[in-house]
């Protein structure tokens, strides 16, 4: 987690060594005006806050259909990128990634240790093919029990 914190530059805010900027600044001619620098804290603040909530608790469950949890992560992401943390490619499949379940460990691993790139699209399809093998693996083997005695 202090490594994604630190990625997007908002481990300042779990750092008490760290303070706010001043919301006022005083030139060399004796104005004071408001600090441009409080804006950009604000802002990493509140994607800070959104990102904390969006995140707690939340990993991809059988639950839950894999589209609305892709949907989830594509929202998150382009709320930061409304409050100015670009979020590349790269950190939206690593944000998809560490969000899944054991049951993706294998799917992990692949994607992780690929030396090819994949791009987003390419790897949400991944997920969507990954998850529906399994619902039929599901269906299959429901289909083919024994009834109960």
């Amino acid at each position: 987690m202090l490594l994604a914190l630190k990625t997007h530059n908002l481990h300042k805010f779990i750092d008490a060594s760290i303070v706010p900027p001043p919301q006022h600044i005083t030139n060399v001619a004796e104005v004071t005006k408001v600090n441009p620098d409080v804006e950009n804290f604000e802002r990493q603040d509140n994607a800070f806050s959104s990102w904390l909530l969006f995140f707690e608790g939340f990993t991809f469950s059988n639950e839950r259909s894999m589209k609305h949890f892709l949907m989830k992560i594509k929202l998150f992401c382009e709320n930061s990128t409304s409050c100015g943390e670009v979020i590349s490619e790269h950190e939206h499949i690593t944000t998809i990634l560490n969000g899944l379940s054991l049951e993706y460990e294998s799917v992990i691993t692949v994607i992780s240790t690929n030396q090819v790139f994949f791009s987003l699209q390419g790897f949400t399809t991944i997920l969507l093919d990954v998850k529906a093998q399994q619902q039929s693996l599901v269906v299959d083997v429901n289909v083919g029990s024994p009834a109960p005695l």
